[in-house]
């Protein structure tokens, strides 16, 4: 296994947050909203509290300070969708999507948000690579090493990381400033990715690394 250490120096490496917009991480947003009514079995947690993705935002946020004093690289990724880029496939499946339209929904959850000079990547699929420049941004920057974030666990960030893994770049997924709806899944993705994908760290192994 590669050195932990080594994969993620600030001039190789560089922090993707994906998806986190009111849609995809507020109680209220409408990727929950639509789980909680589907009621396929899973435990999404009750709509009164807090969801699992919000528990999330304190320890990203203070990941995302550390990556910006290090001098690593910051690029936000964000899904939105129109007439013209949403999948019939699954719109026929009664999936839910973020709409351009739609102000609340697609802005970066509260205390979240790129600072001028940051990149900022549209997606309309799964993978933050599927028919966008992010591989054009990172190859740019000259990086190797890419530091997962977001959501969610189990479907964009692993797609991500595969999409990443095919490329040919070190993947690090970092285990407390990712999440999904349910627990079991996002430990289940950690496990893939750790085992198949590239490595799990948490966020302050990483940030030791930077402090020193």
């Amino acid at each position: 296994m590669s050195n932990l250490a080594e994969l993620i120096q600030p001039n190789r490496a560089a922090v993707i947050i994906i998806d986190m917009q009111n849609d995809y991480v507020h109680r209220d947003g409408a990727t929950l909203r639509y789980f909680r009514e589907k009621k396929d079995g899973r435990n999404i947690g009750p709509a009164e509290g807090p969801s699992v993705a919000e528990q999330m935002v304190p320890c990203l946020i203070r990941f995302i300070e550390a990556a910006r004093q290090a001098r690593v690289p910051l690029i936000w990724v964000r899904t939105i969708n129109d007439n013209n880029t949403v999948s019939p496939t699954a719109m026929a499946q009664g999936k839910k999507f973020v709409w351009v339209d739609d102000s609340w929904g697609t802005a970066f959850y509260e205390g979240l948000a790129p600072q001028p000079g940051e990149a900022i990547v549209t997606k309309h699929r799964h993978s933050a690579f599927f028919g966008t420049d992010l591989d054009i941004i990172l190859g740019r920057l000259r990086i190797q090493t890419v530091i997962l974030t977001g959501v969610s666990t189990p479907y964009c960030v692993e797609g991500t990381g595969r999409d990443a893994f095919a490329r040919d770049y070190h993947v690090i997924t970092v285990a407390d400033c990712t999440a999904s709806k349910v627990m079991a899944e996002h430990e289940d993705s950690l496990a893939r990715l750790g085992r198949v994908f590239g490595q799990v760290a948490t966020s302050e192994q990483i940030m030791k690394v930077w402090r020193e």
